[in-house]
């Protein structure tokens, strides 16, 4: 699996042309940010189960790569909602840019003078476009971050994939995604399970040593493929060098049909 990740990890690189590809196209933009953002994620994860490490890392890292894929996914599924999804995409980090100023502050963070000469443009560019991402029920005043939506979608796991298209694929996919989505978090977070589980067996089990490890192998490699079938795909509709996906399609399928030997 490691050989086969790494074979994908060279195509895209190529595919990129290693970092010089046109990114002027917003969408395309996007996509391609995404891939190169996974590929690196995806050779992290590669040296991390090369190594003797208990693979939880590499299952946290994981995580990621499954929610970019879905947030992919989404925003290329829903060519009727692209122009306000590319808005709520590029307007997002407002937002979080605000709401990380704000808890500096009252924490006590000693900005510089020269870092406070941002605030009047971050303040500026939150008020332009908090109405964007309030939370239903929610009022602006007295400010609080967990009134606005974490993320640029404002949907949930559950909704992001209901919006993907999904339902006209293989379910499978869809499920063993989503649960090792799941799995992910749960080592991310502050979750019971993990904490007792290590607090009382420790190292030594199947599932410290070997179980997080296969996984995230597989999640790298199921995410990243699809991930690249993806963007060339929107490659093609954007620029509309067919000549140029077909390629990069056939090359991938040469690496699936190996996949398809293991």
């Amino acid at each position: 699996m490691t050989d086969l990740t790494r074979r994908l990890i060279t195509l895209i690189d190529e595919f990129d042309n290693f970092g010089t590809l046109d990114r002027k196209m917003q969408l395309f933009a996007i996509a391609i940010g995404t891939l190169r953002k996974d590929r690196d994620i995806a050779e992290e994860i590669v040296v991390l189960n090369e190594n003797k490490q208990s693979g939880m890392g590499a299952m946290s890292l994981s995580r990621i790569l499954i929610e970019d894929y879905f947030n992919l996914r989404y925003l290329d599924n829903n060519p009727e909602a692209l122009g306000e999804n590319l808005d709520l995409f590029n307007s997002h980090p407002n937002v979080d840019n605000y709401g990380s100023m704000k808890s500096m502050l009252e924490w006590g963070y000693p900005f510089s003078e020269e870092e406070k000469l941002s605030f009047p443009m971050i303040e500026d560019a939150f008020q332009k476009n908090k109405n964007k991402f309030l939370r239903p029920g929610k009022k602006h005043e007295p400010y609080n971050r967990d009134n606005y939506y974490r993320t640029w979608s404002k949907l949930s796991l559950e909704a992001l994939m209901s919006k993907s298209g999904f339902a006209e694929e293989d379910q499978s996919t869809a499920h063993f995604l989503s649960e090792n989505y799941n799995t992910g978090s749960s080592l991310i977070h502050h979750n019971a399970f993990n904490v007792w589980y290590l607090a009382t067996q420790g190292r030594g089990t199947e599932l410290a040593e070997q179980g997080y490890k296969e996984i995230s192998g597989r999640v790298t490699f199921a995410v990243l493929n699809r991930e690249l079938n993806l963007v060339i795909n929107i490659f093609s509709k954007v620029t509309g060098d067919e000549e140029t996906a077909l390629y990069y399609i056939l090359e991938l399928e040469k690496i699936l049909d190996d996949f398809s030997k293991i």
